[in-house]
């Protein structure tokens, strides 16, 4: 009789849900299978953009004791480092080889990979957080992965939600008109069109363009130890005389300090807002009180002279320098010479006049004063 073989030669190729992989994710898979026993071995070969996927195995066969069994062949995504469309579509190709006339020289569909791109640009801003109506500062964009092809830029400075100033290089300059809370954003793309925006606040304070003691000011606003001498947050009052609370404050942020040795330390700071701040420094024996012996009180609200500063930062920062030392001739009779001399041999105090040759130990301290104090102080933190 005659027999009639109704078995159809064929590869079925089995995506699944699709082919989506991320650069330097997990891997997905398809399955590859035949559809009818084939009298000889045949051979399909997986090919594709090696600088974009990597296959495993690059070929799978199949003869008379496995054809029907479903192989998987893995794709994984390179992390190549190009910025790329996010995804973008790599091509995956298969060639079949077999002595099988049925199956020589099949052609098989070609499928497509969705590659997600994990080289998008990656932006920063290197800028101030604080600056100075009238006084220039400068923010940076910095591409820090990603990015392909030629990078356009554009910032914009907004004060109450209104734009103030714009540009569209990678180095903006802006000198604010008015003090206040600033949003200064970058937004940076490239030739796939990602535009990704990233912004820093700014605030600016308004009275202290033109002060001495300015950049210092600035400093100590951008590591957060001081909020301004208003509600608003936009001035400074540099020309004010620090009282031994706010110096307690200015100590507590610029040391990190966090234990208050239980609080109220002292009976005379309940009322005040720098209760914390006190007890603190207290618990760190930067003070001992101000009405020695008893030293239950802290007297929050008195000013603090230059001599009883030195006290406080040679103490806060376990200064020990030469106690023979005389730095400048107007300490002689002060009870701070000592801490005064070590201040001066440590260069945080260079005097109070332009000769150096006098400390003003009996005159109050200005916010000013204390900023630059602090600033060079900062060198000899551990």
């Amino acid at each position: 009789g005659t027999i009639i073989d109704d078995d159809t030669a064929g590869v079925v190729v089995d995506p699944g849900d699709g082919i989506f992989v991320v650069e330097g994710d997990a891997a997905d898979a398809i399955s590859i299978v035949l559809q009818s026993q084939p009298i000889h071995d045949v051979t399909i070969t997986i090919t594709t953009d090696s600088g974009q996927l990597i296959t495993e195995p690059g070929f799978v066969s199949f003869g008379a004791g496995n054809w029907d069994q479903p192989q998987q062949v893995a794709f994984t995504a390179i992390a190549d480092g190009v910025d790329e469309d996010d995804p973008h579509q790599v091509p995956i190709a298969f060639s079949v080889e077999s002595d099988d006339p049925q199956y020589a020289s099949m052609w098989l569909q070609p499928l497509f990979a969705a590659v997600g791109d994990a080289d998008a640009l990656l932006v920063t801003i290197d800028g101030p957080t604080a600056g100075a109506t009238g006084m220039t500062s400068t923010f940076s964009a910095v591409v820090n992965a990603g990015g392909s092809g030629s990078i356009t830029y554009g910032w914009t400075a907004f004060l109450q939600g209104n734009e103030v100033a714009s540009g569209n290089e990678p180095v903006f300059e802006f000198a604010p008109e008015d003090p206040g809370a600033y949003i200064v954003r970058a937004s940076v793309g490239d030739e796939h069109g990602q535009n990704p925006a990233e912004f820093i606040e700014f605030d600016v304070l308004a009275d202290i363009t033109g002060s001495t003691f300015a950049m210092d000011i600035l400093w100590l606003a951008e590591e957060g130890i001081t909020r301004g001498c208003n509600t608003e947050g936009t001035e400074f009052c540099p020309d004010d005389p620090v009282t031994r609370a706010q110096m307690a404050a200015f100590l507590a942020r610029f040391l990190g300090l966090t234990d208050n040795g239980g609080g109220n330390t002292f009976v005379d700071d309940d009322n005040s807002i720098f209760e914390t701040d006190i007890a603190m420094i207290a618990a760190a024996g930067i003070t001992r009180g101000c009405n020695p012996p008893d030293n239950d009180r802290f007297c929050p609200n008195d000013e603090v002279s230059r001599g009883q500063m030195a006290a406080f930062l040679v103490r806060a920062l376990h200064l020990n320098g030469d106690s023979s030392g005389s730095a400048f001739i107007d300490d002689d009779n002060s009870i701070f010479e000592t801490d005064i001399a070590t201040l001066a041999e440590s260069g945080i105090t260079r005097g109070c006049d332009a000769t150096g040759m006098y400390f003003c130990p009996d005159q109050s301290v200005t916010r000013g004063q204390m900023a630059a104090f602090l600033h060079r102080a900062a060198d000899l933190l551990p």
